[in-house]
């Protein structure tokens, strides 16, 4: 379980200091799984769609309401991340040998590294 990373993003009402804590907080996660799989696959299709966030309510405080004040977050609480969707993804041999330039295009080119466009 967990809401689209996309989803989340959408509260825009949250401070930004917290935004930066989220952000270091996924990629806290998610690059050490990427290094240990990087050998094997290469997901293609890293986005905020594919990212789950499951965060308890007390990472985050409710974002603030005309007369009340601001609740203090539970500093000891911290979102998890899921990569998912690896119906992408591609053996890295071929990756690195040069498949990517002529073989299974796909994806969401907005989000395809740069090495997609020569």
């Amino acid at each position: 379980p967990g809401i689209p990373l996309d989803d989340f993003a959408k509260d825009a009402k949250r401070p930004f200091d917290e935004g930066v804590m989220m952000c270091r907080e996924l990629l806290d996660q998610l690059c050490p799984t990427l290094e240990r799989i990087a050998p094997h696959c290469v997901h293609r299709d890293i986005n905020a769609h594919n990212v789950l966030v499951h965060a308890p309510a007390s990472v985050l405080p409710p974002a603030p309401q005309e007369g009340r004040g601001d609740q203090p977050a539970d500093a000891t609480a911290k979102p998890r991340f899921t990569l998912i969707d690896f119906g992408l993804a591609t053996e890295t041999a071929g990756w690195r040998g040069g498949d990517w330039k002529t073989k299974d295009i796909g994806g969401d080119c907005r989000y395809w590294p740069v090495s997609s466009w020569k």
